[in-house]
């Protein structure tokens, strides 16, 4: 029958999208370095000619390629602080680790005071050092939130830098008060935006095969987005820009200057 299947290779499958520094490209993995939960990846390519016609049909009789730009997009759906420092353009690779745990008081916090006492071993177990952003939570009023910065830290006390003092006329009470340390992800304008290296990994629903796409340097060109809606759930809707390798980036013998990406395939 004309048109029909010769092989089992259809496409319809979620992706796996990895980053981490373009020197480890080839190495990267689900469990270190995965967006998680992503939508809708695409990987695209706009080819550009530049051609010559003759005669008064201008029929075209030569035709050069040149430019032919691709794109790497997709919806990230995990609003993690290494997702989003991504998104913002940042260099996430190392320090954006998820924070898992969370601190207890040991204290009710004074009002407009700046000493925050924690449960035994809370300052080892997260990690907490001086210069530090926290954020006190009372649980019974969720967006009841303090931000504070840590000025310094005596055995399992916190003492709040100037500026980041308690609010007065607020309770913050041992039993339903959390505290968590968190990342300070600075968003603005940045000169010059960090690479990246890219795995992407998608299966073949028939056979399990996997198909496997390295962009070993691509920057962020959108990424940062925060929807506080109520119909659905919001993501990033994250776009890569594949670049150029230069003679001294990691496998530019592999690529060279005008192959961006590669595919992987049997």
């Amino acid at each position: 029958m004309a048109g029909e299947a010769r092989t089992s290779d259809f496409l319809l499958s979620t992706a796996t999208l990895m980053v981490g520094p373009s020197s480890k490209v080839m190495e990267l993995t689900p469990e270190d370095h995965s967006v998680g939960l992503i939508k809708n990846v695409q990987v695209t390519t706009e080819p550009q000619f530049v051609t010559l016609t003759q005669g008064v049909e201008n029929i075209e009789v030569a035709a050069v390629n040149t430019a032919n730009p691709a794109r790497l997009s997709g919806e990230v759906y995990e609003f993690t602080a290494k997702n989003m420092a991504y998104g913002a353009g940042i260099d996430a690779s190392a320090g954006y680790e998820p924070i898992i745990t969370q601190a207890a008081l040991a204290t009710a916090i004074a009002d407009g005071g700046a000493t925050v006492a924690l449960a035994t071993g809370s300052v080892t177990a997260n990690a907490i050092v001086v210069g530090d952003f926290v954020v006190i939570q009372d649980t019974t009023v969720g967006d009841r939130v303090h931000v504070g910065k840590v000025a310094s830290i005596a055995v399992d006390t916190l003492t709040l830098a100037a500026g980041y003092e308690m609010p007065t006329g607020q309770a913050y009470a041992v039993a339903t008060t959390v505290v968590y340390k968190v990342r300070n992800i600075k968003i603005g304008t940045q000169q010059k935006r960090p690479t990246y290296g890219v795995k992407l990994v998608g299966l073949l629903p028939e056979t399990g095969e996997p198909i496997t796409v390295i962009f070993p340097k691509v920057r962020v060109t959108r990424g940062i987005s925060l929807a506080f809606q109520n119909e659905n759930f919001g993501n990033m809707p994250f776009e890569f820009m594949p670049m150029a390798l230069l003679p001294a980036d990691p496998y530019y013998p592999d690529f060279g200057s005008t192959k961006p990406f590669s595919i992987l395939k049997r």
